[in-house]
């Protein structure tokens, strides 16, 4: 018996997951449908059970080993050469955490070691701004720095722990906001707008 390769093209992760499902509810295992996409979508998305693969324990040796390069680059190098600068320690740790990171990829670092940075400007911005008498002595800036941690905090969580925003394409985000800006004026104004682009001129 000939085998028989079928290619099928879609637009959108919805209909290639109700495609898989009617496909498999025909009988056809899973182990004869690859499907090759430009977007990193998970298997769960389109309804697939997770490979069971080896990439996980590479992955864990290459982040161990990347953490004992870091560790090497952060703090062996500057034990090993101590450089005293005014009142700075021996290891600076902000950006020790960020060669950490950029060495293993592990974004739990980016949970446990929140950056407060932008959150303390824009607040200290604010404050100098609408209340420039107000005075930020030590118990009130380390009372400040726990209030803008908590929003930090819910925000990496969501972002590098739960990962609610991995399956999401920027593109297809601009799409939907774009759409229902265009549908709202639609329906507010009724205008005609045509989503196709326009055909090319032919040339003579």
């Amino acid at each position: 018996m000939a085998e028989v390769l079928l290619l099928g093209l879609f637009h959108e992760a919805t209909s290639t997951a109700d495609t898989i499902d009617q496909l498999r509810r025909l009988g056809l295992p899973d182990e004869m449908i690859t499907v090759m996409s430009g977007m990193p979508y998970r298997p769960e998305m389109l309804g697939r059970p997770r490979p069971q693969r080896r990439l996980g324990r590479i992955s864990l040796l290459g982040a161990l080993a990347g953490c004992l390069l870091g560790l090497f680059l952060t703090v062996g190098i500057f034990l090993l050469y101590p450089l005293e600068q005014g009142g700075q320690p021996i290891v600076p740790v902000p950006p020790s955490l960020i060669i950490l990171f950029e060495a293993t990829n592990i974004r739990m670092f980016l949970f446990f070691f929140p950056s407060l940075f932008e959150n303390f400007f824009l607040f200290y911005a604010a404050a100098q701004q609408f209340f420039p008498q107000y005075e930020l002595t030590g118990r009130r800036l380390a009372l400040w720095l726990a209030v803008l941690l908590v929003p930090k905090m819910v925000q990496e969580y969501f972002l590098h722990y739960q990962r609610a925003l991995d399956d999401v394409v920027a593109v297809d985000v601009i799409k939907d906001i774009s759409r229902a800006i265009i549908d709202w004026f639609r329906d507010r104004f009724r205008l005609l707008v045509d989503f196709s682009p326009p055909l090319p001129l032919a040339g003579r």
